[in-house]
């Protein structure tokens, strides 16, 4: 049984390959730009995260929910700047 589960997992991966070469995503995936905007936008969504903890902390003291709504308002921000800056970066 293992044996098929591997035979079967190395065919999908093969397949995936073919298909991102095929398709020509390959290329798109390995575009020095493209990686650059990427590594931009993680970059500015983390510094746009530890700049906002200091200031939720602030805001939030003393709230019954403050450990919550800081994980939160962190994810959601970071995910925001993070998504914007790589639209940006990647126009």
């Amino acid at each position: 049984m293992a044996e098929e589960l591997n035979s079967i997992e190395t065919a999908v991966r093969m397949s995936h390959r073919h298909l991102m070469a095929a398709l020509g995503l390959d290329a798109v995936r390995k575009d020095e730009l493209r990686q650059a905007g990427q590594s931009r936008a993680w970059r500015n969504g983390f510094f746009a995260v530890l700049g906002l903890q200091p200031v939720l902390a602030l805001a939030l003291d003393g709230s019954a929910n403050a450990a919550a709504l800081m994980a939160a308002g962190s994810v959601t921000i970071g995910a925001t700047a993070m998504l914007a800056s790589l639209l940006w970066y990647d126009r």
